[in-house]
C-alpha cells in the first residue's frame, strides 16, 4: 500500500492486537490522536474516567521524499514523552499504522480507527 495525505488524515486508536495486554488496554483508554487537514495533529489524553484531560496541538509537515508521505511534527522544547520524535509509519498490504516512542511505555502502536468502548 501506498499512503498519500489523505490517507493520514484520520483518527488513530492504539492497536491493542500488536502488543496486546493490560497496557495496551489502558494506552487505549488514555490515549488516541487525530490529524486534520489544518496539518496539525491533535493528541488527547483522558483520564481514568474517560474525560477528556488534555488536548496537545502539533503542527505537522507531510514529507513527500519516501515512497509514502511521512509525518514530521514540529518539536517544541519540553514536549509531552510520546510525541518527542516522529511516529514511524509502517505498512502493510491494505492498512498502516504509526508507532510512537515513548521513554515511559516503550513503542505505542497506533492504527487509524474510530474509537469505541470495549468496557
Amino acid at each position: 500500500m501506498t499512503v498519500d495525505e489523505d490517507d493520514i488524515y484520520g483518527t488513530y486508536v492504539i492497536n491493542t492486537k500488536k502488543c496486546p495486554g493490560k497496557q495496551a488496554d489502558w494506552q487505549y483508554k488514555h490515549f488516541r490522536f487525530e490529524i486534520k487537514k489544518d496539518d496539525c495533529l491533535y493528541f488527547y489524553i483522558y483520564d481514568d474516567a474517560g474525560d477528556l484531560k488534555k488536548t496537545i496541538k502539533k503542527p505537522i509537515i507531510f514529507n513527500t521524499g519516501y515512497t509514502s508521505s511521512q509525518i514530521d511534527m514540529q518539536p517544541k522544547e519540553n514536549d509531552f514523552h510520546i510525541l518527542k520524535n516522529n511516529p514511524t509509519l509502517y505498512r502493510e498490504v491494505w492498512s498502516f499504522y504509526y508507532v510512537f516512542e515513548s521513554e515511559k511505555f516503550g513503542n505505542m502502536f497506533f492504527s487509524k480507527k474510530k474509537w469505541y468502548s470495549f468496557d
